[in-house]
């Protein structure tokens, strides 16, 4: 037998996994929902610092959902390491979420409220200051506003 007949092929042994490499989600990492500061600039959620007071409720392979308080975004990171005082972290996901233009109190006129009377009656608004129905059966919540603010006793 020649040299050229014997293999020297090395191969790698066929890898599969153990029993102690599952994990229900749950036993084995957490997620956390933070709210930031409105006006938190993306590039300061990646820093160790940011998270310096909170990191040591963090362990690796957690998942932070972070959500803008002036609900300007929504994000997910991964923590890689943490602990007493630092956190590193890596981005999954960002996304810009639409603006808020403003919500239905800021533009409902004083005196007034909105009610859902029901799926027959749908949408009211009602003065407060008598109980007078100004609007009945809008079809949402929206409809009724722009209703009320077209209603003849609110022109001047």
């Amino acid at each position: 037998m020649s040299r050229s007949d014997v293999s020297t092929e090395q191969r790698q042994p066929v890898v599969s996994l153990s029993p102690k490499d599952v994990k229900l989600r749950e036993s084995a990492g957490n997620e956390f929902r933070i709210i930031v500061p409105a006006g938190t600039p993306v590039e300061r959620l990646s820093e160790s610092s940011f998270y310096a007071v909170v990191a040591h409720q963090f362990h690796a392979n957690d998942e932070l959902i972070l959500i803008g308080a002036d609900r300007t975004f929504w994000a997910r990171y991964l923590v890689l390491q943490a602990g007493q005082g630092y956190c590193e972290v890596f981005q999954l996901s960002y996304k810009k979420l639409p603006a808020m233009l403003c919500s239905i109190g800021e533009q409902l006129p004083s005196n007034h409220r909105l009610v859902y009377m029901g799926s027959e009656e749908l949408w009211s608004a009602v003065r407060n200051s008598d109980g007078i129905v100004i609007i009945k059966n809008a079809i949402s919540q929206q409809d009724c506003l722009q209703q009320l603010l077209q209603h003849a006793s609110l022109r001047t």
